[in-house]
Order: structure tokens, then C-alpha cells, then sequence
């Protein structure tokens, strides 16, 4: 494995522009608008967060708070993995992960299992619940939005699941969605559960949250980008970000490195697979 230094996208510095906001002319209709909006979808996210708070002069979390709520008081309850010891080894069984990877992360306040549309799930969240994903624990779509992934109602997709809980920690894995399994499979097995966080965004296409970039400064940050265009896409819009807080970050590359039955690993579940001869490559995975 190596790492490439990922190169920021061209166009406007990110960050929020207000005077963007007001030339859109929010009025009182569409501030309700955007209210009702919330009530049905996830809540918007960077400028689309803050023009009806600037136009009403409402303090952003009067008018978002609400409705978040509102729909997270229809999540299922999430049931702690300490409690279901056989379904920890079904999903690593899924994942291709430990069993120690797996009690990692649920120790960290990041996993959950529960039971959505009549089917058993697990749970990728934070510990203050802003953000929250299902997946089956068969490992199959979900009906209705053929997928794998099922966003929980008034989640933030933008808020990047483990990095509060991260605060404490140097080094951070920086992954894309359910990759951070992986991440716990490979700190506990790397020995680094005491120094290295595993942080997940939940979509390639999300930028990190304005008010979670703070929990990474001055830390030292690896993306775990796919092997893909639209995975170094992602690793270099996080890095813009990233580098606004002052993070030391790097991706890792896993061009050219093989699964056991000889197919390119194109993720870090991948990794959890990859072919005896390479293993070698792995041993710089964290950094330090």
C-alpha cells in the first residue's frame, strides 16, 4: 500500500457565503417551505442551513432543532451490541471483520442494532445522535429505495459519524460510509485502539459539517479513499476542508492490491481479504 498526497478540487474555497443567501430573496413563504421540506427529507446542509437563518435573523437552531427531532422520535430503538453477542459475529461474519473489530466500535458508541421495516439491521450513528444509517443484517437492499443503506429520518448526512468521539485520539482513519467496520477491524488488529479514531462519512458525495471540522484540527488524518474516480474525488474535497483546520492529511492507495481470490481490492473492506502475499503492504495502513 502507498499514500498519494490528495490534490483539492479547483473552484470556490470552501466555506458558506451569506451574501449568496440573501441575493435568493428568502421571503416567510419560503422559509415555511423549507420548514415543511424538513419535515419529509434530511435536513439541508451549508448555505441551504444558513440563508433562512440569516434572512429571519432566527438563530439556526430554532429553526432546524425542531423538526430533526421531530423525525428522529420515529427511529426504532437501538438495542446495544453488548446485549446481542450472536449477532456481533453475524455481522463480522457479513463484513468480513473481527469479532474484536466489531466490539470496538460498539464500545465507541457507534454501532447499534435494531429492527427497521420488519427486517433486523445494524446502526452506524454518533453517541448524540445526528447522524444514522441501517443496513440489513442480510446484507441485502432495502425495499423502496434499492439500496443498502436506509438514512434514518432528520438525520445531518453532512456530520461525520465518530468525530466527536474522536476528540481525544491523534490519529484519525478517515472513511467512506460503512468502511468504518474496517477501520475498527484494522486499528484493533494493528494494536492502535488507544491513539486511532475511525471516523465515517456516510456518502462520497457529503462534505464534512462547518461544525465538525474543529474536532479535526492538528490532527493527523488518513482517508481511506476507494479505488475509484469518484473516491479520490471524495478524499480531495475532504482534504480542502480538512486543511482549513490545520489536519495533516494523506490518503491511502490501494491500486494494484489484490483480494484472496485475485480480484482488486477496491475498498478497505476489501483489505479485510486481501491476498496472504500482499498482508505485508498493510503494515503502514495507520499512521504514526
Amino acid at each position: 500500500m502507498s499514500v498519494f498526497i490528495v490534490t483539492p478540487p479547483p473552484g470556490k474555497p470552501v466555506g458558506w457565503d451569506l451574501a449568496d443567501a440573501e441575493a435568493e430573496g428568502w421571503t416567510g413563504d419560503t422559509i415555511r417551505a423549507w420548514v415543511a421540506e424538513c419535515k419529509r427529507n434530511a435536513l439541508p446542509t451549508g448555505g441551504e442551513r444558513l440563508a433562512p437563518a440569516a434572512k429571519t435573523k432566527l438563530p439556526l437552531p430554532e429553526l432546524e432543532t425542531g423538526t430533526a427531532a421531530e423525525q428522529r422520535k420515529t427511529w426504532p430503538p437501538f438495542e446495544p451490541p453488548h446485549d446481542h453477542p450472536q449477532a456481533m459475529e453475524a455481522l463480522a461474519r457479513l463484513r468480513h471483520v473481527s469479532v474484536d473489530g466489531v466490539k470496538l466500535m460498539a464500545a465507541r458508541g457507534l454501532l447499534y442494532f435494531a429492527g427497521l421495516k420488519d427486517k433486523p439491521a445494524f446502526i452506524v450513528t454518533d453517541a448524540a445522535r445526528v447522524n444514522a444509517q441501517a443496513r440489513r443484517m442480510d446484507g441485502r437492499q432495502w425495499e423502496g429505495i434499492a439500496a443498502k443503506a436506509q438514512p434514518l429520518p432528520g438525520f445531518c448526512a453532512a456530520w461525520p459519524v465518530g468525530a466527536r468521539e474522536s476528540l481525544a485520539m491523534p490519529f484519525v482513519l478517515l472513511c467512506e460510509g460503512v468502511d468504518i467496520l474496517a477501520a475498527h477491524h484494522f486499528i484493533h488488529a494493528h494494536g492502535r485502539t488507544a491513539d486511532t479514531a475511525a471516523v465515517a462519512i456516510l456518502g462520497a458525495p457529503n462534505s464534512i459539517h462547518a461544525d465538525a471540522l474543529p474536532l479535526f484540527a492538528g490532527k493527523r488524518v488518513r482517508i481511506m479513499a476507494h479505488a475509484d474516480e469518484a473516491g479520490r474525488a471524495a478524499a480531495a474535497k475532504w482534504k480542502s476542508e480538512l486543511d482549513l483546520v490545520g489536519a495533516h492529511v494523506d490518503a491511502a492507495d490501494f491500486t494494484g492490491l489484490l483480494m484472496a481470490d485475485g480480484t482488486p481490492a477496491k475498498d478497505l473492506n476489501d483489505l479485510t481479504r486481501i491476498d496472504p502475499k500482499q498482508a505485508h503492504e498493510l503494515e503502514d495502513l495507520i499512521p504514526r
